[in-house]
């Protein structure tokens, strides 16, 4: 997912960058969002406190940002979480906020301790049904983050999405089939995880897990593991933590492509108490 700039600017001031990043998201003072040199939107909506995203009302083509820092572009059928609680890319404070969410926020009665949400990565719990797509980095660094339940979230996590997520240690994730690289790298607080409909997990994804004891895998499939480096530095790794997966694939995961290497950690799911 890109990256995200506010930039306290004209239309103008944004075409005389001498740089545009294809994959960089631009918010500008005026309420426009340009990623790379194309405009993906005129509007910008603030939700008001306590609100989730609109689930019947929503506007294609529009950004949406909650008090609480989350920011979800809706394409006309789902929402798409952009960057999560922070945005954790932008520079600095006066940088960060676009005068017009500001305004906007304020307007609906706002403080600016709330505000100042967007950038410190302070939120403790996510319970959110609307968002459907977890993007890069989009919990990176939330370090207060405790919970995170996304019912609806699907396709994939994406790389690096819980990084560095320390105080994570309840996540439920039930209709998400890929978790990409790092994507709950250092996530130190994790003890278990459940993943019903998990068909591919990428290169250390739960790397610096160091308190992951159990992954419970219930789907009758074999996950793809695409390195042997994604349970380093866990319980799993080093011999007192467990995979659990459906009876009928016990067998064929412990001979599978880098499962094999955990085959004494790998147990059926019936012997889950």
């Amino acid at each position: 997912m890109a990256n995200v700039n506010f930039i306290q600017a004209t239309v103008q001031a944004y075409t005389n960058l001498t740089t545009k990043d294809a994959n960089t998201l631009y918010f500008l003072d005026n309420g426009k969002v340009y990623k790379g040199s194309t405009l993906l939107s005129n509007n910008v909506v603030a939700i008001a406190d306590g609100s989730d995203f609109p689930s019947s009302g929503a506007i294609a083509g529009t950004f949406y940002i909650k008090s609480t820092g989350e920011c979800a572009y809706y394409n006309g059928t789902n929402y798409i979480l952009i960057s999560g609680f922070a945005l954790s890319e932008l520079q600095s404070l006066e940088d960060r906020i676009n005068q017009t969410i500001a305004d906007t926020l304020m307007a609906i009665g706002q403080t600016p301790t709330e505000i100042d949400k967007i950038v410190s990565r302070t939120i403790v719990t996510v319970n959110n049904s609307s968002i459907t797509t977890i993007g890069t980095n989009a919990f990176a660094n939330c370090s207060d983050l405790e919970t995170c339940i996304l019912p609806n979230a699907t396709s994939e996590v994406g790389g690096s999405a819980f990084n560095s997520c320390s105080a994570l240690s309840t996540v439920s994730l039930p209709k998400v089939t890929a978790l990409q690289g790092n994507a709950f790298y250092g996530c130190s607080s994790l003890q278990e995880i459940t993943l019903p409909a998990i068909v591919n997990i990428e290169t250390r994804a739960f790397r610096n897990c160091s308190s992951l004891t159990k992954l419970v895998l219930p789907g009758n499939r074999v996950v793809s593991l695409n390195a042997n480096d994604v349970f380093g530095n866990t319980p799993i790794a080093s011999g007192t933590g467990y995979v659990y997966v459906h009876p009928n694939r016990l067998s064929s995961y412990k001979s599978a492509t880098n499962w094999s290497a955990i085959s004494a950690q790998i147990k059926s799911t019936e012997e889950l108490s």
